[in-house]
């Protein structure tokens, strides 16, 4: 009989990579008082005389004073070109930055510069809060360097608001010694994963595969693989083109029963239909789930939780069936229309952006440069479980730049969907069926 398990107590670095690898517009409430504001009036001068102050508001990581350095010498480069300007980098927790956003945009003191969640670039974006980006970006000579699911994410109405800063995306993290005690190699379809499961499952103490209930980011990319889409952009009667749910599909189905069976199959203890991301990586640092699905950082953080894992960790592409894409998570900077100083906030952009220091940082934070150029960094193809992520993430994808979807992530819409099934409350179609009517209801309204 497989164990029991419950699994608690979370550091401040495994909510920095939930948080940052999933970039959700999750609206958790916290710090919601106003910051500081901007004074006087807006002015376009980028003179290297201009005496002013830039505010920046970059989210916390789990390493502060790693990051609070690097943002010393981005500042130190900035002040090369202008140093009369003073930056005031202000370091902002995930979980209350989304409504400081929107408390300081509702009160006219937005940031002149902002780290966003990808899911929040459209949203902000139909508000009319940020500066479209394409003539800096031509400017740049970046107009074709960033990783396409990162530069889809910060696109809205075909014009770029958020520039891909840093991304991440999920890859198969599996336990050498489990599969070799299974005598199984690692799956690459998903008839083998299959099979894989079953064969740990009869040979080993160890649960199979993560088909948790709550992580949309393991089951929405499933979709992808059985040849679904989450939403597409569709002409309307009036000619204007608009998002449209193809959630409650037949491939979209297929894909969200093949992810609950897998929970109704005893692949995962029963209670891990209220498991997290966070449960699946202790269960798997304490070599009880055999399989899991993760970022990058966090396999540091599955070895910071149980050292003896380290040797034991392989790292291979997600399952296939029409294609094995994963979701691209990650960050993206973004210059506010209530700047004073819009040049000055661009140009700050512009050296976060350069090759040495978008490396850098995502070095720090555990994830990969949203450019092009900084991904082929040989730091990121030299380790053998980073390529594979590397690899990846050039074809990855994002989810529907929809101003929606971070509402729909907030409202646990498809987390809901996915436990209804698992407990067998609703079959796919029926919970699929009732996540598509939201979906449409929310996207007439835009």
């Amino acid at each position: 009989m497989k164990k029991r398990y419950c699994y608690f107590g979370l550091s401040l670095l495994l909510v920095f990579v939930l948080l940052a690898a999933g970039c959700t517009s999750e609206q958790t409430g916290g710090d919601n008082s106003a910051p500081e504001t901007n004074e006087g009036p807006a002015d376009s001068d980028s003179s290297p005389d201009l005496e002013a102050t830039l505010r920046v508001w970059i989210m916390e990581t789990g390493s502060p004073e790693e990051a609070q350095a690097y943002f010393e010498r981005i500042n130190a480069q900035f002040n090369e070109r202008y140093p009369n300007v003073q930056v005031d980098v202000q370091f902002i927790p995930w979980l209350s930055a989304h409504q400081n956003l929107i408390t300081a945009i509702a009160g006219g003191n937005a940031p002149d510069v902002s780290e966003l969640g990808t899911t929040w670039v459209p949203e902000f974006a139909a508000m009319g809060a940020l500066l479209e980006m394409n003539a800096y970006i031509n400017d740049w000579g970046l107009a074709d360097g960033w990783v396409p699911a990162l530069e889809e994410a910060g696109t809205y109405m075909e014009n770029l608001y958020g520039i891909p800063w840093y991304a991440g995306l999920r890859q198969l993290i599996y336990n050498k010694d489990i599969f070799e005690q299974a005598g199984v190699e690692v799956p690459e379809t998903y008839d083998e994963l299959l099979a894989v499961s079953e064969a740990i499952m009869q040979n080993t103490d160890a649960y199979a595969f993560p088909a948790v209930g709550i992580s949309q980011h393991f089951v929405l990319p499933m979709v992808w693989h059985f040849g679904g889409e989450l939403a597409v952009l569709e002409e309307g009667d009036d000619n204007e083109l608009r998002w449209v749910s193809k959630i409650n599909e037949a491939e979209a189905v297929e894909a969200f029963k093949f992810y609950t069976d897998l929970y109704k199959a005893g692949y995962v203890p029963e209670g891990a239909v209220n498991w997290s991301v966070l449960d699946t990586r202790q269960a798997f640092a304490q070599g009880d789930l055999a399989m899991t699905i993760d970022v990058a950082p966090g396999i540091n953080a599955m070895i910071n939780e149980n050292s003896e894992i380290a040797d034991k960790i392989g790292v291979a592409p997600l399952p296939s069936k029409a294609n094995n894409a994963s979701f691209v998570g990650g960050s993206n900077l973004a210059v506010f229309k209530q700047s004073s100083h819009p040049e000055l906030a661009a140009a700050y952009v512009n050296v976060l952006l350069q090759e040495d220091n978008i490396a850098e940082w995502a070095q720090l934070t555990g994830f990969f440069p949203g450019t092009l150029a900084g991904l082929d960094n040989p730091v990121f193809h030299e380790d053998e479980h980073l390529k594979v992520f590397a690899d990846a993430l050039v074809h990855g994808r994002s989810y529907p730049a929809s101003p929606s979807w971070g509402q729909f992530e907030g409202d646990n819409l498809f987390v809901t969907a996915v436990q209804e099934i698992m407990l067998g409350n609703k079959t796919a179609q029926e919970a699929l069926d009732e996540v598509a009517e939201a979906m449409n209801n929310a996207f007439e309204k835009e």
